[in-house]
């Protein structure tokens, strides 16, 4: 099987999701002298907007380059494309959940736990595509530890952000914002 409709699949996705995320940036109800408070009010959620877009942003690109390798498909890397595009549609509900409420622990975990998820089944895409032959052929050991090394950096700093919220939430969003 070819891979274009996974491809396609994946753009429509990350096209709504990334449009989700600014339906949680709400136009203060206030009068235009506490317009600027209200505002300033909103700086959490502005935060966890522009740190989500642009990890959903690496997401994508990450899942298009390995398109890029992935010459085929078979019906278990459609499913694992399918998991990914899972943790990926829960990211507006999390990263609401975090804009909302940045200094509680149990929203950076869930936070953190759905941005895992989100790498870590990137990762088993890459994993099994490379295991299964997916791939083209030429790719050499170094260039697959280097991808598994990309991949896997985004799930290791969520996995200390949920480690470091037991001790320090502010530890724990400066990973994030990594």
């Amino acid at each position: 099987m070819k891979t274009n409709r996974i491809e396609a699949l994946s753009d429509g996705i990350f096209a709504i999701v990334m449009t989700l995320l600014v339906l949680e940036l709400k136009i203060p109800h206030s009068d235009s002298k506490e317009l600027l408070n209200g505002l300033l009010h909103l700086a959490p959620i502005f935060a966890s907007y522009f740190i989500t877009f642009i990890m959903l942003g690496i997401y994508w690109i990450g899942h298009h380059n390995q398109m890029h390798f992935i010459e085929k498909s078979d019906r278990i890397f459609l499913w694992l494309n399918l998991m990914f595009f899972m943790f990926v549609s829960l990211v507006p509900f999390s990263t609401a959940l975090l804009g909302e409420y940045p200094g509680e622990q149990i929203s950076v975990i869930v936070y953190s736990l759905n941005l895992l998820l989100s790498g870590v089944s990137l990762f088993l895409i890459w994993q099994y595509s490379v295991k299964a032959k997916l791939t083209n052929q030429s790719l050499t050991k170094d260039f697959i530890k280097m991808v598994n090394v990309r991949i896997l950096t985004t799930p290791v700093l969520c996995l200390m952000a949920i480690a470091f919220s037991f001790i320090n939430i502010s530890v724990s969003l400066v990973l994030l914002a990594i």
